[in-house]
């Protein structure tokens, strides 16, 4: 493999490794963005869901407070209250004594427990009187200690008409007498769909300001990366064309002219046999006096004769025919597939178009010539220097012979 060729398959794949990352960006940024959202989500929702327990409690507590002020004859006996009693008589004007506060309170179910675990008072009247031992969180209470949990549950209503499913805050709450001694329990059930609908509000909310936020800052970055690496990519195919063209002229510079010949050479040896005696043409121009132009009208003005030079020379290239500065005012055609007669003829043309017209300049019009050397390869050929030697030897005669002339292998002058 070629050296150029090596350098453009490695541009190719340094601009395709960019593009790697480019998208390798995309999914991460859109991987991360699911992953913030997510946990973000699930954050908010835990905060909120604590808030609302501990709301939900803090409702409960004070229902039972309002619920022990009114009904503490009917639910508390003995000296100093030491006992939770509850009567069959007690247990009508409790139903009729806790419905406003229900009502008002969003409570779906109350229990009332002794200090024994047992059931003596509930809006559920088929549970009054069963025990709950092994309840942990009853235990707790009747130790004192507040309890909340937020739950889905199956209950009825309260006029056990139909069992409907609703997320609720179950919360034990202990009842003290005047000692300040733990003697029962409530157990409530609070209905939070106001605090969860709310909750839901919030969190919606709060990711869609989230995702907003996060999607603009990835597509402004993704924008701001997706232009460097399009200014990367210029920036690459223009150091490329940098490294294999003449900074003056525009066509190959000598190193590119060298590799692209060699590949050339090397292809037309390959298909040797197949081509019908058709190698590499190989030109090499000179402009005639050229210094004196430099001399008397200075280097601009050359350069002005240089270009146009080159524009008259590549209006008889063919497409796959390759120009090439050589050194100085020496440039180099290569015509692959061509003959040797083939390669004079357009030798010939091309030294036509160069004196047919005067060159137009800065300083006016000049009159320009110029000399060539050419040669076409051989199967014995092995090396793109052989075929420049017998070209620029060829060249040499020209100069020789008056300039102005087309030399070709053999000592011929076309």
């Amino acid at each position: 493999m070629s050296s150029d060729m090596f350098e453009k398959q490695q541009g190719t794949k340094n601009v395709a490794n960019i593009k790697s990352l480019q998208k390798l960006f995309m999914v991460v940024g859109v991987f991360s963005i699911a992953i913030i959202l997510f946990g973000s989500t699930w954050g908010f929702k835990s905060v909120f869901t604590d808030s609302i327990v501990k709301m939900a409690e803090a409702d409960a507590v004070s229902f039972c407070e309002l619920l022990l002020d009114f009904a503490k004859d009917d639910i508390m006996k003995g000296d100093a209250s030491k006992y939770v009693v509850v009567t069959p008589d007690d247990i009508v004007r409790l139903d009729h004594g806790v419905s406003p506060f229900v009502d008002h309170l969003n409570v779906i179910k109350i229990k009332i427990f002794d200090r024994n675990s047992r059931v003596v008072y509930s809006t559920d009247k088929s549970i009054i009187g069963k025990l709950d031992k092994e309840n942990p969180r009853l235990l707790r209470a009747l130790n004192g200690s507040v309890d909340t949990k937020m739950k889905e549950k199956k209950t009825p209503d309260l006029r056990e008409e139909k069992i409907i499913i609703q997320k609720i805050v179950e919360t034990y709450v202990p009842i003290k007498n005047d000692l300040g001694l733990v003697v029962g329990s409530f157990e409530i059930y609070l209905l939070v769909d106001r605090y969860d609908q709310a909750n839901r509000r919030g969190l919606v909310l709060i990711t869609l300001i989230m995702a907003t936020v996060l999607l603009g800052t990835f597509a402004v970055s993704y924008g701001v990366i997706g232009q460097s690496v399009r200014q990367v990519q210029d920036a690459h195919g223009l150091l490329q064309q940098v490294a294999i063209t003449d900074a003056l002229t525009g066509v190959a510079n000598r190193r590119h002219l060298f590799i692209r010949g060699k590949e050339e050479l090397d292809r037309v040896r390959r298909s040797c046999g197949k081509t019908g005696g058709r190698g590499l043409g190989c030109i090499i121009l000179d402009l005639d006096n050229f210094k004196k132009v430099n001399d008397n009208y200075g280097h601009l003005v050359g350069d002005q004769v240089l270009l146009e030079f080159v524009k008259r020379v590549q209006s008889l290239d063919r497409p796959y025919d390759l120009l090439g500065r050589y050194g100085g005012e020496e440039f180099v055609v290569l015509l692959p597939e061509t003959s040797s007669e083939e390669t004079c003829s357009v030798a010939v043309r091309m030294l036509g178009a160069v004196r047919e017209k005067p060159f137009e300049t800065t300083a006016g019009f000049i009159s320009v010539t110029a000399s060539a050397g050419a040669s076409t390869s051989i199967g014995e050929d092995s090396q793109l220097e052989e075929l420049l030697k017998r070209a620029d030897d060829n060249l040499y005669q020209a100069k020789r012979s008056g300039r102005d002339r087309v030399f070709c292998d053999n000592d011929a002058q076309c």
